[in-house]
């Protein structure tokens, strides 16, 4: 597992995704470690080659997190303030988080609403 965290701070951000009621699809896998995540808050986002996304709050004030699971072997989480760049990458892939209505990082292309994967 690897972790990063890259930290900024912009007011007024959200990420909608984060105010649904959950469901148990948005359940983190038992092999994710939760120490600096507040896994309750977890939402599912989507999968990407192999890789199921959630975004999640951390147990930081004002902070967000991705979690990138492929299997009890190949997850990778990280977390930011919620307005700063937050890029997540392992052996599991590479994304990159921002809020809504935020402008896509660059050289990425959305992939889901706040997701983003660099350019293929």
């Amino acid at each position: 597992m690897l972790g990063v965290l890259l930290t900024g701070c912009i007011s007024g951000t959200s990420y909608a995704v984060l105010d649904r009621e959950a469901e148990a699809a948005d359940a983190l896998p038992g092999a994710v470690e939760t120490e600096l995540l507040e896994p309750e808050t977890a939402r599912f986002v989507g999968e990407d080659d192999g890789a199921s996304l959630w975004l999640v709050r951390g147990v930081e004030a004002s902070t967000i997190c991705l979690v990138a699971y492929r299997s009890d072997d190949a997850w990778v989480s990280g977390c930011s303030g919620e307005g700063g760049g937050l890029a997540v990458r392992g052996e599991v892939g590479s994304w990159e988080v921002a809020p809504d209505g935020a402008p896509a990082p660059a050289g990425t292309r959305k992939l889901f609403d706040n997701i983003f994967i660099p350019e293929r």
